[in-house]
């Protein structure tokens, strides 16, 4: 895949994980209405500039890392949540990784219950 191809023709989008979860973040907590106002912007826009007759559009996601780091267990479930429901409404694929340093001990339990909102989990 040519990389500088696909951003010159918009099929490939780079945002910030930290600035994009402060659109739609109010008060620690995801707002619906505007996490899929935005998502569903950049679909529909990575949507036109793709090539292909059926593209394939996959998301990549930090943000619910960083809720993780911050502590904020259960807005990061919530944000999991409306990923699933992004990913079903637009049939798209939601890719997510998490740092090892955040896999601790002491965050077992919390990254188990975010991987159980995950419909399949690879782990290195």
């Amino acid at each position: 895949m040519d990389i500088d191809a696909a951003i010159d023709q918009g099929a490939y989008i780079s945002l910030d994980a930290a600035e994009v979860l402060s659109t739609f973040m109010v008060n620690g907590w995801p707002d619906q209405a505007r996490f899929f106002q935005g998502f569903t912007k950049l679909i529909e826009s990575a949507s036109k500039a793709a090539k292909a007759q059926n593209p394939q559009i996959a998301v990549f996601g930090e943000g619910v890392a960083l809720l993780l780091d911050e502590g904020n267990t259960e807005a990061a479930i919530q944000l999991e949540q409306f990923g699933n429901h992004l990913a079903n409404k637009f049939e798209v694929d939601i890719l997510c990784a998490y740092p090892l340093s955040l896999c601790t001990q002491q965050r077992q339990y919390e990254v188990k219950r975010i991987c159980a909102q995950h419909s399949a989990v690879h782990s290195r």
